[in-house]
């Protein structure tokens, strides 16, 4: 008899298992019944741009998110169009970082700034001296670049290798250029990358004449 009501106590409690088994299963089925429900009614909830997701503005240029060495990536902003000038005043502030170290303040070369009537710009920072710093800029020639060099050592950024963020004004043209995968040559050899960032400034109180030629600047209104 005892044997009787063990064995109807084991059947109880299978049962009861077994019935709180079939209970749990039906509320996930129910939950999961809701939570769809409610992505279905607030489907896709925007982003605040500019809060870290893919909806926030980019002030790239056209050549944004170009790879750099090892995926990274590199927004150049761009720069405005210059108009034709002579460059009067100006200076600069480069480092370069990675295979070189060099860097330093130097003003402008007045003679070999300028910008063309085509908008092409070619500005110049350091003396002309084989063994001396240089940086030169280009703009629009067709494309941006920025190079540094003292004696063998050369560093070269351009375009999608860099972020130029230039502001141009009818007599100033200034900004910042950060170029993390510039390219490295000693002489003609060709190192790997380095870092370069500069500030520059390149001020004008005057004008090429209309032709593009030779002669004295004309004023800017």
């Amino acid at each position: 008899m005892v044997s009787s009501f063990a064995n109807l106590f084991t059947g109880l409690n299978c049962r009861n298992m077994l019935g709180a088994i079939l209970a749990i299963g039906l509320f996930v089925v129910l939950l999961l019944y809701v939570f769809q429900e409610v992505f279905r009614a607030y489907p896709n909830v925007p982003r605040t741009p500019g809060a870290g997701g893919t909806s926030g503005q980019n002030q790239a240029g056209p050549n944004a998110g170009a790879g750099g060495p090892g995926g990274a990536s590199v927004s150049p902003v761009g720069v405005p169009r210059i108009s034709e000038r002579f460059f009067d005043t100006g200076t600069s502030h480069s480092l370069v970082t990675g295979l070189f170290q060099m860097g330093g303040d130097h003003a402008i070369d007045t003679v070999a700034s300028y910008v063309s009537n085509q908008g092409r710009a070619t500005i110049v920072f350091g003396a002309p001296d084989p063994n001396a710093l240089l940086v030169q800029v280009t703009f629009n020639e067709p494309e941006d670049t920025v190079t540094v060099i003292q004696g063998d050592r050369r560093v070269t950024g351009s375009d999608d290798d860099c972020v130029f963020n230039v502001t141009v004004t009818e007599t100033l043209v200034a900004g910042h250029i950060s170029c993390p995968f510039a390219e490295a040559f000693n002489g003609e050899e060709s190192l790997g990358t380095a870092s370069i960032e500069l500030d520059f400034s390149g001020g004008s109180l005057s004008s090429r004449s209309s032709d593009g030629g030779a002669g004295d600047p004309t004023p800017i209104d």
